[in-house]
């Protein structure tokens, strides 16, 4: 018992300082820009349901979001790497860290936005 317990708190700590590793080096990394096209994704949802996501990119940077074909969502640079991120599952803090390497001029705040 008291072994599993040792294991249990020795695997989530060491969970911890990865992901906490994981957010620091991805301070150095600046993001790659988006290849432009078309990505999709099929996001599951916990009803059962599914979303079917478009994200097109143009060679401007700028890109379009689709929803269900339904929607539409026209983005900035940085809305369309946002939506990139959080789409090709990157973390929070480490797409906050790649934001900040790329725009080393912004304050924390407004990234944390």
């Amino acid at each position: 018992m008291r072994l599993d317990l040792r294991q249990s708190l020795t695997t989530k700590l060491w969970q911890e300082v990865r992901a906490e590793t994981a957010g620091f080096l991805a301070s150095f990394q600046i993001p790659e820009v988006p290849q432009r096209g078309l990505h999709f994704y099929d996001i599951d949802l916990p009803n059962g349901r599914s979303l079917r996501i478009h994200l097109r990119v143009e060679p401007s940077g700028n890109g379009v979001l689709f929803v269900d074909v339904t929607d539409v969502v026209h983005l900035n640079q940085t809305a369309v790497l946002m939506a990139k991120m959080a789409l090709d599952g990157v973390a929070l803090n480490g797409a906050r860290a790649r934001l900040a390497a790329r725009h080393s001029g912004a304050a924390v705040d407004q990234i944390e936005r």
